[in-house]
């Protein structure tokens, strides 16, 4: 799975709109949606609620979207890391 697909989870559960979500990601509300249709199928698991209104995350999507901020947050922090320790051994 990719990260991508993640941070754009991530950002459509943040903002509980796709098309608000699209904006900040700078792609369309379509796109947006086709990669977290692609990430639920992928995984094999609903986790958005989807309604007129905006979206909600389910049960499923909810632990996705606690393990998304981890995994986002320790790749960041791997390659802050990584550059610092380039810079030291230079």
């Amino acid at each position: 799975m990719e990260l991508t697909l993640l941070y754009y989870f991530k950002t459509v559960a943040e903002m509980e709109n796709i098309t608000k979500a699209a904006e900040s990601l700078y792609l369309s509300p379509t796109a947006v949606m086709k990669q977290i249709n692609a990430l639920e199928k992928h995984l094999d698991l609903i986790l958005l609620e989807r309604s007129p209104a905006g979206v909600r995350l389910t049960a499923a999507g909810e632990v996705i979207y606690q393990d998304a901020k981890f995994l986002l947050d320790y790749s960041r922090r791997s390659i802050a890391n990584a550059r610092q320790k380039m810079e030291t051994d230079s």
